[in-house]
């Protein structure tokens, strides 16, 4: 099977955002350590705005 990659944006609410992008970079560690294609997985706060990740 090729590689591939998905690209997705989150624009979550201000007093969201902490609880929101916690969980997200746990599932983000465990997912390169447990899952055996998973070679990477990015997770990006944009600059520009406050309330936008990036996976």
């Amino acid at each position: 099977m090729g590689q591939y990659a998905v690209w997705v944006e989150f624009d979550v609410m201000g007093r969201h955002f902490g609880a929101f992008r916690a969980p997200l970079l746990v599932n983000a560690r465990s997912a390169v350590a447990t899952e055996p294609r998973c070679l990477r997985f990015d997770v990006l706060d944009a600059a520009a705005s406050a309330s936008r990740i990036h996976l």
